[in-house]
């Protein structure tokens, strides 16, 4: 019996460091991932600053749009803070898409 227990412990540890392994492996892809496309759009010179997922209510942007934003380098943003970086004058319609898209679960 205490054979079987330690057996059923040895699994779930040997399971448990397999999953640990698994996320730092999806973790280091989505660094590198991240990493490629940034380069790829700021060695591009494009205007394309990020993009904004309704799944994490976050805004990837490059370190080009945080410059342009002035929104500092740390991070990414979210909608208030990226909100608040438009111009006045944009604000309202910048809001008003972002609410449309978390409406219908969309990313910009």
């Amino acid at each position: 019996m205490l054979t079987g227990a330690l057996l059923v412990q040895f699994l779930l540890i040997v399971g448990l460091l397999f999953q640990a392994r698994r996320r730092l492996r999806a973790e280091e892809s989505l660094r590198d991932t991240e990493e490629r496309m940034s380069l790829a759009v700021e060695s591009n010179q494009s205007r394309l600053c990020g993009s904004w997922t309704s799944a994490t209510y976050r805004i990837w942007a490059t370190e080009t749009c945080r410059a342009m934003l002035g929104t500092g380098s740390a991070g990414d943003r979210d909608q208030q803070s990226f909100t608040n970086a438009c111009h006045p004058d944009d604000r309202l319609e910048t809001k008003r898409i972002c609410d449309e898209a978390v409406a219908r679960g969309q990313s910009l």
